[in-house]
């Protein structure tokens, strides 16, 4: 195994949209776009992400969800120099719901297609493990103006042709508050603290950021019903 023999430390801010929109009682879709700063909060760009997708609901507790994430990360050094990320992924979401905690799993595998150097495309796989909970704070936590302490930790393990000394990729822990804007949109918003190795094993990164996410909910079975 490697050793660690240098360090980075970045602070940044990431903003996210995220739409899920259901059209049936099984079927729905997924948008989502990511914006993340480079460093000192506000210094230039560091990845952009677009992402659509198909969601299936299995029941009330259980979804499933492919999409694909089409990425351009910058150069530490210049924002006109970047490179291109194709990833299709497959998740599983399961949700438990207690008196007042409410806990909700997902399990993520990505097909990584990451721009080399040379332009080509080097293929490699990702495994994503969430655990996300809320405890509300007000007395009506799922209805406007509801408040709740939200808490999330993210494992990321990685194998591939070239993943030698990194297959432990990053962990991301976020610690915040559960916003409902109105009876369908949460915003969340708080610190997350991750922690990734570099490619070779020598290097880590650990990042500060403020993470700021509106969640956009849709569900035209309900439009539908109201105008027949």
């Amino acid at each position: 195994m490697a050793q660690i023999t240098s360090h980075t430390h970045q602070q940044q801010i990431w903003v996210n949209y995220l739409n899920q929109s259901r059209w049936s009682d099984h079927w729905g879709s997924w948008l989502e776009i990511q914006y993340k700063t480079q460093n000192n909060f506000t210094k230039d760009v560091d990845i952009i992400e677009k992402t659509i997708g198909g969601v299936y609901f299995i029941n009330k507790n259980v979804k499933l969800t492919g999409a694909y994430t089409h990425i351009n990360q910058f150069s530490n050094t210049s924002a006109h120099t970047q490179t291109i990320e194709h990833r299709p992924w497959q998740m599983i979401q399961v949700k438990t719901d207690f008196e007042k905690l409410k806990i909700s799993h997902w399990f993520r595998l990505e097909e990584r297609f990451k721009e080399l150097a040379d332009h080509s495309f080097e293929l490699s796989y990702r495994y994503r493990y969430n655990i996300f909970t809320t405890y509300p704070l007000t007395r009506n936590p799922s209805q406007k103006n509801g408040l709740s302490l939200a808490m999330s930790n993210e494992l990321f393990l990685q194998n591939g042709k070239n993943i030698i000394n990194n297959t432990f990729d990053q962990n991301r822990f976020f610690v915040g508050f559960w916003y409902y804007v109105n009876n369908h949109d949460q915003l969340q918003f708080g610190y997350t603290k991750s922690y990734q190795i570099s490619g070779s094993g020598t290097k880590d990164k650990s990042l500060d950021v403020i993470k700021v996410s509106y969640f956009n909910n849709i569900d035209w079975r309900n439009k539908h019903n109201s105008k027949s």
